[in-house]
């Protein structure tokens, strides 16, 4: 953070030395190129022997580097032959350093600076050679003290001697820790703004958590299944038994209005939308997936890659794909233009309820023999892991992370689950889910909250890390089966009930928008 006067003064006053004497010559030489004086460093360093040789290596690597890039071939060439290569002979992991030693050796054939840098992996740090071809090293490889090829050396010693050494940044590592924590510890975290003081337990007050009807959307002639913001989170789409959905304009302090109806479906269970919003995917009771101009209302395409009706649906992140899970035991993943789609894949994995795309990575819900699970499948290598559940999964939810996954089972639970470390992490509890899919989500201020329908017609919200209870919401008439927060408002979500409506949710102190939003019947009894 740039305060070493500061750091050298509690030193001083403390006796106690944050680094030791030969860990701070180590700092200074190689941030000043001085290479003798690195190595010479490494004599008092505690690490295993191969660590201390792999670190010699990396300071002598950086050497041979400098020497190439200011020119001087001779004295690169008595480094790699008479300091690097005798390094061989002192580890038993003599293959990865022959290797490198060879690709060392090719870099003496580059034509100019730029080709070198480019190969070294240097170009980023220079953004291209200057205009008169020249670098900032002087005749003998040595850079200016601080710049960045060198700190970056430093980061990788410090790998292979972590106990010896503080990590750059560190007391803004603990500091953005002890924040994180703090927030995690707040009940009713939902702040945008997290620019809070370490003098005092941070606390948000209720008012912050979405506990009151700004609006009930009427448009739907049956039971509303599904409900999603699209990414920018000024549209709704709504499915409906009655097979219509309805894409609903959602912009702040402005009565929501129907932006377009779109038709021809069976009853609808799930929608997706686009990575830029211009295209609505929908599935439901049939076996074909229908993609929409959001735009213009106008159908684009569909997708029959299934025998029986297909549960969810969804665009891979960079839009050009559609996922599809069914009844018929597929996931299967197809073009968006047919023209350019190689061929359809498809993977027979069981029955599928449910499927949700992160960062290239399908994660599905299904139950294989009986057992159910939760599977990532990679859509590039098509690599899968499994994770066994101990009770029947009705619906997943991904976090914006791709790592965590909400899953609604049987009986009333729903489970967090931690799929990098395939662990279940926290149980939210008190929603009644005995014969119906109910779905939950993520939402608030660092997705903080969990949001799920009910049975019993109210809306649940949890603390995400606490698994507390913290709302129960009454409103909606019949069984709550859907609810989606605003990505881009954390103090707005919506419900879908068998009531036939939507509810758009905010906090109790959104009076101004409330007087024009809320409907007499819309207020939480």
């Amino acid at each position: 953070m740039g305060l070493s006067k500061s750091a050298s003064c509690l030193e001083e006053e403390s006796g106690m030395k944050v680094e030791e004497d030969h860990i701070l010559v180590l700092r200074r030489c190689v941030l000043g190129g001085d290479w003798g004086g690195a190595l010479g460093s490494l004599e008092g360093l505690k690490a295993p022997q191969e660590n201390r040789i792999r670190i010699r290596y990396l300071i002598l690597r950086q050497k041979y580097f400098e020497r190439l890039e200011s020119g001087n071939k001779m004295e690169a060439i008595e480094c790699l032959r008479n300091e690097i290569s005798p390094l061989l002979t002192q580890t038993e992991r003599k293959k990865p350093l022959e290797g490198s030693l060879r690709k060392l050796s090719n870099l003496m054939l580059c034509s100019d600076k730029a080709e070198l840098r480019e190969k070294i992996g240097w170009d980023a740090f220079y953004g291209g050679s200057s205009e008169n071809g020249e670098s900032s090293s002087s005749s003998r490889g040595g850079k200016e003290e601080g710049t960045t090829p060198r700190k970056e050396l430093l980061k990788t010693i410090q790998k292979f001697a972590p106990e010896a050494f503080v990590p750059e940044d560190r007391l803004k590592t603990l500091i953005s820790q002890a924040l994180s924590q703090q927030r995690k510890d707040c009940r009713f975290h939902n702040m945008l703004d997290d620019h809070f003081s370490l003098f005092q337990d941070h606390s948000c007050g209720r008012h912050l958590v979405p506990e009151k009807t700004l609006t009930v959307l009427k448009g739907h002639e049956d039971e509303v299944w599904f409900v999603k913001y699209s990414h920018k989170g000024d549209k709704l789409a709504s499915g409906s038994c009655d097979g219509s959905i309805i894409v609903w304009n959602l912009t702040p302090s402005v009565r929501p209005t129907i932006h377009c109806q779109l038709d021809g479906h069976e009853a609808i269970s799930f929608l997706a939308w686009s990575p830029d919003d211009t295209r609505l995917l929908a599935c439901g009771a049939s076996s074909d997936v229908r993609m929409w101009n959001v735009e213009n209302g106008s159908l684009l395409r569909v997708f029959g890659h299934h025998e029986s009706c297909v549960v969810a649906c969804s665009f891979s992140s960079d839009g050009k794909s559609v996922i599809t899970g069914g009844m018929d035991k597929t996931v299967a993943v197809a073009h968006c233009e047919p023209s350019s789609s190689p061929r359809t894949r498809k993977w027979d994995l069981g029955r599928v309820f449910d499927l949700g795309v992160c960062k290239n990575k399908i994660v599905f819900a299904s139950s294989l023999e009986n057992v159910p699970n939760l599977t990532c499948i990679d859509i590039d290598t098509e690599q899968r892991s499994v994770i066994p559940e101990t009770q029947h999964i009705t619906s997943i939810a991904l976090a914006k992370d791709g790592r965590h996954v909400l899953a609604n089972v049987f009986p009333a639970e729903i489970h967090l689950w931690d799929l990098e470390s395939r662990q279940l992490t926290q149980r939210y509890v008190g929603h009644k889910q005995t014969k119906m899919v109910v779905r939950s989500c993520f939402g608030g201020a660092n997705e903080a909250f969990v949001v799920g329908g009910s049975e019993d017609n109210c809306v649940y919200i949890w603390h995400r890390y606490k698994g507390t209870l913290l709302e129960k919401l009454k409103g909606h008439k019949a069984v709550v089966n859907c609810v989606a927060w605003n990505p881009r408002n954390p103090h707005q979500f919506a419900s879908a009930s068998d009531d036939n409506t939507i509810r758009i949710w905010s906090p109790d102190d959104k009076e101004e928008e409330a007087d024009v939003f809320v409907e007499e019947d819309a207020v939480i009894s």
